[in-house]
């Protein structure tokens, strides 16, 4: 394949372990390989302030070259955490506009602002955990400040596997980007805003082609990068749909995959 320049990465299920670590080959490996001017870039649905402390652990204050794509493709931020790239966020109506099939699906939907989480709960069994901070559970959209809005990053509907399949059909016809990130939940964000258009802006950023980088992903909001990218690799614990579409597969998040695929290119 082609030279390596840029290794792009998810985090939960692919580079973090089931216990939310980073294994020690792993790490030795990818910085290693920023010691040689690859750029490792970390691609994740979380923010960048719940990513900044695995960049940290990955050493990216001294590698100028790495940096984050966070959200999903949503903002993209440099090693040192200085935003590079926004997209434009949900609305208010986009809200309005599914907050309907809570009702319908008896679902439960996380509406993810800045500053705040509001939980919007129909399935009549959900209890907030006493470590979510800044967290509010609402009985009604309206409920939630209109000033919020213009911050309103993502939305997450739970339901059971059967019920998030039938929603997923209905949903896929409306202008949103839609994606499963487990078997009882799926995300939704603006139309196009994914990690895949996030590498193709990230590889520019950087001047790299994308016939020079490498991504790993383990879930369905994984398949645009690994789709962009020169190649792309489905870690063992994969989605099956996501191993269709991959160029090759690793071994599994607990077991060194993404460090000893790496490996050969230290």
């Amino acid at each position: 394949m082609n030279e390596i320049k840029m290794v792009v990465m998810d985090l939960d299920g692919t580079l973090l372990t089931s216990k939310r670590t980073i294994s020690p080959y792993t790490k030795k490996v990818l910085i290693e390989l920023q010691e040689n001017n690859i750029s490792i870039i970390l691609a994740t649905g979380r923010t960048y302030d719940k990513t900044k402390d695995i960049g940290k652990e990955l050493e990216f204050f001294q590698f100028p070259q790495s940096g984050y794509i966070c959200i999903n493709g949503l903002r993209l931020y440099d090693n040192n955490g200085h935003l590079l790239y926004q997209n434009p966020c949900l609305l208010h109506e986009d809200a309005q506009i599914l907050s309907k099939f809570v009702v319908r699906y008896h679902a439960t939907m996380r509406l993810v602002f800045e500053k705040h989480v509001y939980i919007f709960d129909k399935r009549n069994h959900f209890h907030l955990p006493k470590h979510l901070l800044n967290t509010i559970l609402i009985n009604n959209i309206n409920d939630i400040p209109l000033n919020e809005y213009n911050q309103l990053l993502k939305i997450v509907f739970m339901q059971s596997p059967d019920k998030i399949n039938q929603l997923i059909n209905e949903l896929k016809n409306l202008p949103y980007e839609i994606s499963k990130v487990e078997k009882d939940s799926i995300e939704i964000r603006p139309l196009n805003i994914n990690k895949g258009n996030g590498l193709i802006r990230m590889s520019k950023l950087k001047n790299i082609d994308c016939l020079n980088i490498i991504a790993f992903g383990n879930g369905e909001n994984d398949i645009s990068m690994l789709k962009a990218a020169g190649k792309g690799i489905a870690m063992g614990n994969a989605f099956d749909n996501v191993k269709l579409i991959s160029d090759d597969i690793c071994l599994d998040n607990d077991h060194d995959g993404i460090g000893i695929y790496l490996s050969s290119f230290k």
